[in-house]
Formats: structure tokens, sequence, C-alpha cells
């Protein structure tokens, strides 16, 4: 099969992180087999941090990085919907500030595109390092993987994941990018429930990301915005959700199960409405069970 052209910018996210660690996420996308055409460093800590100063200068000792200060701190959607209107390409690939890709990331998707005509998105896997420790782990969709989710497949689950992927720009820019209201959490997710809706999603279980962390970073996970979140896609696809049994149990138990760590006494009425769902999954498996032992 013979390879197509791919003219991909790359857009890395940042908010008050040491230079040194921005540079690996710059020299891992400059390392990359497949090159990109252009480097986009959004820069999110506002035009008076002395992070923005610093940052300019060390970005300017990379012909290929395009740096762009937001004027004031505005989040990471607003930083990648920036980034979204400001590629020059066809295609665009994000990767955190802390976060590093390997180097074959863009060749295994463009080869991954390649064998799915028509598909607008590209995933694999990342894989969690912990920088204090030294200790891997999959992230979850290693062990819980779909590799071509539909949209009530992605209702049901994040099978897309985080940053790790390679998908159309103007595809980004026809669906209006990342939401920047409602959403203080999982803001990925329900972009590529978006995607999925309209789109061909496409993925295969290869790690080709590091994520970057420390088990404080990762105990720390702010469930409160998770939980808020959740509500808010629930709410935005709640007629979906219905048609979708398995993904509306899914979504309510994430609700649930985020309300209560994070004691939150608006997640009660959810408990009772998972248990109903789930109590109409039950019911519906038993009878197809007596079906199928009816015709058997």
């Amino acid at each position: 099969m013979e390879k197509q052209q791919y003219n991909i910018s790359a857009a890395i996210t940042t908010y008050k992180r040491d230079w040194t660690v921005i540079e690996r996420a710059i020299q891992s996308i400059l390392g990359q087999t497949y090159p990109v055409k252009e480097i986009l460093l959004i820069d999110d800590n506002g035009l008076d941090s002395p992070f923005c100063e610093k940052n300019r200068q060390e970005a300017a000792r990379f012909p290929m990085v395009r740096y762009i200060p937001m004027e004031k701190n505005s989040g990471v959607a607003k930083a990648r919907n920036r980034a979204i209107a400001e590629a020059e390409y066809e295609w665009i690939a994000f990767c955190d500030d802390d976060d590093e890709w390997l180097p074959f990331k863009l060749d295994f998707q463009t080869g991954l595109l390649d064998r799915h005509p028509g598909a607008v998105l590209a995933y694999g896997i990342g894989e969690l390092y912990y920088d204090d420790t030294g200790e891997r782990e999959n992230v979850w969709q290693y062990d819980h993987f779909m590799g071509n989710p539909t949209y009530a497949d992605i209702l049901h689950f994040d099978y897309v994941g985080s940053i790790h992927l390679l998908v159309r720009t103007d595809v980004m820019r026809s669906l209006g990018g990342f939401r920047t209201e409602g959403l203080p959490a999982v803001e990925d997710y329900e972009m590529w429930i978006r995607v999925a809706q309209k789109y061909t999603v496409v993925g295969e279980r290869k790690v080709i990301a590091i994520f970057h962390m420390d088990h404080q970073q990762h105990i720390s996970t702010n469930l409160s915005n998770t939980f808020r979140a959740f509500v808010n896609i629930y709410r935005m696809y709640q007629d979906d959700y219905r048609k979708y049994p398995e993904a509306h149990a899914q979504i309510l138990w994430n609700i649930c199960r985020d309300g209560i760590k994070s004691r939150h006494l608006e997640c009660v009425p959810y408990i009772f409405r998972w248990f109903a769902v789930r109590a109409g999954l039950l019911v519906r498996t038993s009878r197809k069970g007596k079906d199928t032992s009816a015709n058997a």
C-alpha cells in the first residue's frame, strides 16, 4: 500500500512548567520518524507571567517552533482551541507539556489512517511513567481497548483516551473545538464523543506516548471536577444515552463513583437512576438467556 502524504501541525500547550520539561516534549516531536511541518507552543501562562518571557526566549532557539502566548491564563481547552485556530496544516496532533511522544508515534498513526481510508482520527495507547519512582503503568484503555469504536461505544467508554492522537484539523474546527464552559475536566472525552457522532475513528493497542507524572499528582486528581463534568456530559447527551442502556449505566456509574468519592450530595438521585438502569439491563440479560435456552 502506497503511503499517503500527511501534513501535520503539532501543538504543545503549557502552563507553569519548567522549560526543561517543555523541551523534552519538543525534542520528542522533532525526533519523529514521520516529521511534522510545524510545532505550535501555546503558552497559557499569560503575558504578565515570568514563565512567558522565559518560554519565548527558549522557543526562539527552535526554528520549527512557533511561540503563541495567550493574553491571560485561560485553561487547557481554550489553549488547545487556539492551536486549532492557528494550525496551518491539514492534521493536528496534541502533546501536553510534560509528556513525550515515542519516535514512531506519527509513523504508526499515519499508517493506521492509510489502512482505514475515510477515518479522521487515529489513536494509540499511552503509558504512565512515575518520575518520582521510575514505575511504569499502562493507562486503563490498554486493558479495555477497542480499535474501531462507534458513537455508541464512545458514549459507553472513553476508548480514545487523552491527547495521544492525530486528527483532521478541519474536523476540529467544524465541531467548534473543545468546550470551554461546563467541563472542568474530561473535556477531551466530550470532544471525541462529538467526533465519533459524525466521523470514523480508528486505533490500535500500541503504546505511542509517555505520560509523565508522580504518585502525588496521580492521587490528587480532582474528583469534584470530574463529577461535575460527567454530570454535564450526561445532560448534553441524555437522549442518546437512553437509546444505549449499557452506555447509560456506565455514565451514571461514572457520576456516582466520583460523586461519592468527592462527597457530593447531588449524586444521590443519580445513584437511584443507576440502580434502575442496571436492573433493566439485568432483566434484559436474563430474558436473552431464557430465549437462547428455549431455542437450543
